[in-house]
């Protein structure tokens, strides 16, 4: 699969982004953060919070060796709905993350968006056995 980073991306693409949240800095988000790293956050967390933490960290550590702050890109796009939280992991985003990770990060959501300014796409590209639902959104030609 191409690796796309934010610089490369369309007017369009952002635009989408914006549609779907705001553009946040994961350094010290103190939010909802998926798996995103977001090292430098208040830690006033419940004991079951830490725990998960730990375990999500050790599970990434697995996955890719050493992660460090910022492996996950410095932004990332935010909504909260009514009192849902939905953090979105966006590849263009994820500038400078190893790509284990990011491949290990995009392939085990349950959702997963692609957004095409042209071209095909295949889904086949996209192996995981966590994936339910697949949007493929064709940016509309001008």
């Amino acid at each position: 699969m191409r690796r796309v980073d934010i610089q490369d991306t369309s007017p369009e693409f952002q635009a989408f982004l914006a549609f779907l949240g705001d553009r946040i800095e994961l350094q010290g988000w103190t939010g909802y953060r998926g798996d995103l790293d977001v090292k430098g956050t208040n830690k006033r967390t419940s004991k079951v919070e830490r725990e998960r933490e730990r375990e999500r960290e050790l599970r990434l550590t697995n996955i890719c060796s050493h992660p460090t702050a910022g492996a996950t890109g410095v932004y990332s796009c935010y909504k909260k709905w009514k009192h849902l939280e939905i953090m979105y992991e966006v590849a263009p985003y994820m500038e400078g993350t190893d790509p284990h990770r990011r491949k290990a990060l995009i392939g085990n959501t349950i959702v997963t968006i692609v957004f095409q300014d042209s071209g095909q796409f295949d889904p086949g590209e996209l192996v995981s056995q966590v994936l339910r639902i697949l949007f493929d959104y064709c940016s509309p030609v001008t």
